[in-house]
């Protein structure tokens, strides 16, 4: 074995460390996992741990040969960390160019699992037990991303075929939004249930539209298949003395698994409780055409109705 200045690095020559380091950069920057539902997303994200857990390590390597000169080992340690903060940076500043999105969840989930990697190093500060404890809890955490895509899917099967209902706060996690949204109580004697009474003593969603161009809300990977259901029906509230013009957007996978397409319908929220139900078969195309296999439904008007308030109750498919 020979230091940073030799040929090899721990059974490895040096050159050999630097491919697998830029192997590893390059691979997280092109690959994609097949599919683009939430649990597709959910592994992609939870690799990060994993993969800069692998990043740090060949960092750590790099740095040269371990000796027993307790000052080297220090310094050795810093400059890991310093090159593995660079690289956890600049790794989410190249998606900046890719088609990819960079994120501070990504930068945190990548120095968790540098984190990992760090406690794994044989540094000797720690027993190696206590070393592989904290490090695998460390890339344990790095897994919430395909834990919580597993939940969700999980309880929006288990509430099929309603795909928007409040009665759980994971309701609140399927959902994006650029308005105003909160959950709300429609409890028994309020003047919301005296006017809609069909949801007393059940959450309803509030939403105020924002001065955003498509105000609204987006349920995020509701149930896949509609494959045999006839219409959707949406049950709404406008508090308003005043019509609201909504869109719904249909959006199923496109063809090859890439993006999705968008079919819409227009309808009115009168003043007071509204269900509206939209036939599927005449929004969508024959399913022999088109599977449907529906990535979102997104409810949105436009900014000329920014500050406006409605609720929603709960969203059902029909057989």
């Amino acid at each position: 074995m020979t230091g940073a200045s030799g040929n090899t690095v721990r059974g490895l020559p040096t050159l050999g460390w630097a491919v697998v380091l830029t192997a590893l950069i390059l691979l997280q920057q092109v690959t994609d996992l097949p599919g683009t539902d939430r649990l597709a997303r959910g592994l992609q994200n939870a690799a990060h741990g994993p993969w800069f857990a692998m990043v740090t390590w060949a960092v750590w390597q790099l740095s040269g040969a371990v000796t027993q000169n307790l000052w080297r080992r220090i310094t050795r340690l810093r400059l890991t960390l310093l090159t593995a903060l660079i690289l956890a940076l600049g790794s989410e500043f190249l998606q900046l160019f890719t088609t990819r999105d960079a994120s501070v969840s990504d930068l945190l989930l990548d120095l968790l699992g540098a984190m990992a990697a760090i406690v794994l190093l044989p540094t000797g500060h720690r027993r190696l037990r206590h070393r592989l404890g904290i490090g695998f809890s460390l890339l344990l955490m790095t897994q919430y991303p395909l834990l919580n895509a597993l939940v969700i899917n999980a309880y929006q099967m288990s509430v099929a075929p309603r795909i928007l209902i409040f009665d759980s706060p994971l309701a609140r996690s399927a959902l994006r939004t650029n308005s105003q949204i909160e959950v709300v109580d429609v409890y028994d004697g309020s003047d919301l249930s005296l006017q809609w009474p069909e949801f007393t003593n059940r959450n309803v969603l509030s939403v105020v539209l924002s001065g955003e161009r498509w105000p609204g809300i987006s349920i995020d990977g509701p149930l896949p298949d509609w494959t045999g259901y006839r219409s959707l029906v949406l049950d709404a509230y406008n508090p308003e003395a005043e019509p609201l013009t909504l869109h719904m957007s249909v959006r199923p996978q496109a063809p090859g698994g890439r993006g999705s397409l968008n079919f819409q319908r227009r309808f009115t929220l009168l003043p007071g409780a509204n269900s509206m139900e939209v036939n599927l078969k005449k929004l969508l195309p024959p399913p022999g055409e088109l599977p449907w296999h529906i990535r979102y439904v997104v409810l949105y008007s436009t900014q000329q109705n920014a500050g406006r308030h409605f609720y929603v109750g709960e969203m059902r498919l029909q057989p």
